[in-house]
């Protein structure tokens, strides 16, 4: 089994960049979903997560389960506790 990140992203907001950035220095698998065109998608997102703000991002596995880890401030301590 092995599981990844997904983040919903804008491509202008800068934590989203960060967390992208973070991700790629860390070498740690992930997907991004860009929310840019779709308000009504961005809401839904925002609703089933419970996170108000770009990004978002969930923890996944290869079985489909996903766990919200929140935004870029979540995502950076995350890695920190696993040493990454």
């Amino acid at each position: 089994m092995f599981s990844f990140f997904h983040l919903f992203i804008k491509v202008d907001c800068p934590y989203c960049k960060l967390a992208v950035e973070l991700l790629e220095k860390s070498n740690t698998e992930y997907v991004v979903t860009v929310i840019d065109n779709s308000v009504g998608y961005y809401e839904m997102v925002k609703k089933q997560f419970n996170h108000p703000t770009v990004p978002v991002v969930l923890e996944c596995d290869s079985e489909g389960k996903m766990d919200s880890v929140g935004g870029f401030t979540e995502l950076e301590e995350l890695l920190k506790k696993r040493g990454k």
